[in-house]
Parts: C-alpha cells; structure tokens; sequence
C-alpha cells in the first residue's frame, strides 16, 4: 500500500512531466543552434542540469541518468567548434529519451510495474547510445590537477572518464549507470570514499570493480576495512598502471 509520502511523490512527479515539453523545445532548439554554430549556450546547460537534479527530486530516475550521461558528452564539445553530426544526432537522441520518459510518467495506463518495465527500456536504450566496445571509467575525487593524467591513461586502452568530486553524486551514478570501473578517492563531498565504497558493495552493485585512490594514511581504512578490490597511491607512477586493472575485471570475467 502506497504511502502518503509516495502519493506526494507521484503527484510531484506527474506536475513536473507536464511542464518538461517546454524544456524539451528549448533543448532542442539550443543543439540546432550549436549543430551551426558551435556554440555551447549556458542555456542548453543548464537545462540538462536543471533536469537531472529535478529527475532525482521527483523520483523520474531515468530522466537523471539520461541528464548525467548528456552533460558528459556536452563537456567534450569545444566551445566555437561545430561538432561533427552524429554528435549532434546523439544529443537529439538524448531529447527523444526525455520525452519518451516524459511519456511514460504521464501514461496512466500504467501500474507501478508497467512503468519500471518502460524505464527499464529507455534505460537499456540509454547505454546502447553510450557506445558500444567504449568502456567507462567514474573516477570520485576532488584533487583536480590529477585529471589530465588519469583522462590519458585511458584514453589508450579507449575507455572514457567521468569525473565527480561528491561522493553522493558517485554512489547515485553506479546504482543506474553501467560502468566497467569506480575509483574512488578518500576525501570526497557528502560522503567520503569509504562510505561509497560499503554502500556500493550493500546495494547489490559487486559486479562494479572498485580502486581505492588515497595517500598511504588513508591506505588501511579505505582498502582493507571496506573492501575496495584494488588500491593505488595518488602518484604518477601508480596512477598509469589503472588500466591494467580494467584489463583484469574483463579477463576475470571471461
């Protein structure tokens, strides 16, 4: 029986549904206007970030994955530099998800199963946009200065970085997103790394291999007590050696 909370929720959510077309237009209206001149409006970004935070308050999930993984490809456009078209094309996409999303909060046709079959669907549609063969890495950190070198690491073994420096942010992500490695560092906004970690592993998520990134002082706590599969020290030399531990995952898992 739903409580009076989930009924608020419900209803927030159906609220929300209704005023996204607009949004959508705008979004659509933006990518026309950056497939001509290659500009990146604030516009555009703050639309897709205004969505995914309304998503996770209004309990439409699927509407934060679609947001999370559209800023990730927004980051990668140079700003003044028209993208090539199946760029452009995959951003469109990024809005028919929306509003299929949009349409399936709406349809009161469904029960509370019909819907999480028709999110999972938009979901499984979702990572196929992501690109297949094109592995994901989510680094949790908030020493920025290391980024460069962790994005060319991996870059040579073809496996793309998303970067967040909240530990929330990095839970939330696993929990809905596929991704092939977590590495986590010990300080982190919201929750710190070893609270990830146990979260992670409790929430039925294992099958997502874990690095611990931390200094030595942080090495007993983050590694051994909340179970990261791997640790690594923040130094160069180490930090070019975490392919290998993507590499391992996919051998180990045949």
């Amino acid at each position: 029986m739903a409580s009076e909370d989930d009924d608020i929720l419900k209803q927030l959510a159906l609220e929300y549904a209704e005023q996204m077309d607009e949004i959508l237009n705008d979004l659509e209206s933006a990518i026309v206007t950056l497939s001509k001149t290659g500009a990146v409006s604030l516009e555009l970004q703050r639309n897709v970030h205004s969505m995914k935070g309304a998503g996770a308050s209004f309990g439409i999930r699927v509407v934060s994955a679609i947001c999370h993984q559209f800023e990730d490809h927004l980051t990668q456009v140079r700003d003044g530099q028209i993208p090539e078209q199946d760029v452009v094309d995959k951003f469109l996409k990024y809005v028919d998800l929306l509003r299929e999303a949009r349409r399936v909060t709406l349809d009161q046709g469904l029960n509370d199963a019909g819907r999480d079959d028709a999110y999972g669907l938009i979901q499984t549609q979702l990572a196929e946009l992501q690109g297949s063969g094109l592995r994901k890495v989510l680094v949790a950190d908030e020493v920025r200065s290391i980024r460069p070198l962790i994005e060319a690491t991996f870059s040579s073994v073809k496996a793309r970085v998303v970067f967040v420096d909240d530990g929330m942010i990095a839970l939330t992500r696993c929990l809905f997103e596929k991704f092939d490695l977590l590495v986590v560092a010990g300080k982190l906004k919201t929750i710190d790394g070893a609270g990830v970690i146990a979260a992670l592993k409790l929430s039925g998520r294992g099958d997502i291999p874990v690095c611990a990134l931390l200094t030595s002082s942080g090495k007993e706590r983050l590694g051994g007590v909340c179970g990261a599969d791997a640790v690594v020290e923040r130094t160069p030399e180490a930090l070019i050696k975490l392919p290998a531990l993507l590499n391992a995952n996919e051998a180990k898992n045949g």
